[in-house]
């Protein structure tokens, strides 16, 4: 659909009003025709026998039941598409409900332990690791600094992986919430909108704040400029 109707200009709104209102009546028309004079040209049934012979084919014509019933179809079948976009929708809807119930429980459960206590462990880890690899990989061994540099490399996986993933969940929620509000299918005052529309992003707690996509660069970030304070001031 054009976004100057969407807008609201009312000479197209009411084009095409008119215009689908003559397309969904063609069928009832051309079924009732049919009904009442089988015979009318230019349609097929025209060309029959009994039409030719001028042949009266009696009250009720096979020909124009079909039309009837095809236009039926045709109709029932735009209704039925349009509630099962509906059904779909809110069968996502549920769904995505159901993801904030176990966003909530998370942050419930981590957000003053687990997720705090990760961040602190692991970057005072990979500034411990940073600060051994460059101040003293000419005192200790190959072996022990092949510890710290495997030591710094999973301590760094952890925040890039963790919270890499925390934050593409809130990414992914902003996407889908925004398709949603934006979906042509649904109408303007359904319930589908309304709830779509309702619809928050999904946000992981990371101690008083929240995960975005960009936290774990932040932290990796902190965790470089630690380490080069550490090293300036020793």
């Amino acid at each position: 659909m054009s976004h100057k109707i969407r807008n609201g200009v009312t000479y197209l709104k009411v084009i095409l009003v008119f215009a689908t209102a003559s397309c969904a009546s063609l069928g009832i028309f051309v079924g009732i025709q049919l009904y009442f004079a089988p015979c009318s040209p230019p349609y097929a049934g025209s060309m029959r026998s009994a039409c030719l012979n001028r042949e009266s084919p009696g009250p009720i014509d096979n020909l124009g039941v079909m039309c009837l019933l095809f236009d039926a179809g045709i109709k029932s079948d735009t209704f039925s598409t349009q509630r099962q976009r509906e059904t779909r929708a809110m069968s996502s809807f549920r769904t995505y409900a159901q993801c904030r119930i176990l966003v909530a429980q998370m942050n419930l459960i981590f957000q003053n332990f687990f997720i705090p206590g990760l961040y602190c462990v692991t970057s005072n880890g990979i500034v411990f690791a940073f600060y051994v690899i460059i101040r003293l990989h000419g005192v200790i061994s190959l072996a022990g600094m092949s510890f710290f540099i495997i030591l710094l490399t999973d301590f760094a996986l952890t925040v890039g992986l963790d919270l890499a993933s925390v934050g593409h969940v809130y990414s992914v929620s902003v996407h889908v919430t925004e398709k949603w509000r934006k979906m042509e299918n649904l109408g303007r005052k359904s319930e589908s909108r309304k709830i779509a529309k309702s619809f928050p992003p999904l946000k992981i707690r990371f101690g008083d704040n929240f995960v975005d996509h960009l936290t774990s660069l932040s932290v990796l970030n902190n965790c470089l400029n630690w380490t080069v304070s550490l090293l300036l001031m020793t």
